[in-house]
């Protein structure tokens, strides 16, 4: 049977290569206007984990609020393992 940090592990492997895969990793990004996604692929990315990249400025900052900052830091330590 699997450990809750084993399971926190697998977990934070999953969101990076989902989240890697996206042109803006803000989940709310309505952009579908400008650069294709292969463009856009490394334009803003995050400077903490270096996992996530976003469409502009906007984005990153918005996500910064709401969502990202609560999994950047275990996002760096999945990158980094």
């Amino acid at each position: 049977m699997a450990t809750q940090e084993e399971d926190l592990a697998r977990l934070r492997a999953q969101l990076a290569t989902t989240l890697s895969h996206r042109a803006c990793a803000y989940l709310a990004c309505t952009n579908m206007s400008g650069a294709s996604e292969g463009e856009l692929a490394r334009v803003h990315r995050c400077s903490g984990c270096k996992a996530v990249s976003y469409c502009g400025v906007r984005c990153q900052r918005a996500a910064w609020k709401c969502e990202h900052k609560l999994v950047c830091s275990k996002l760096r330590v999945t990158k980094g393992a």
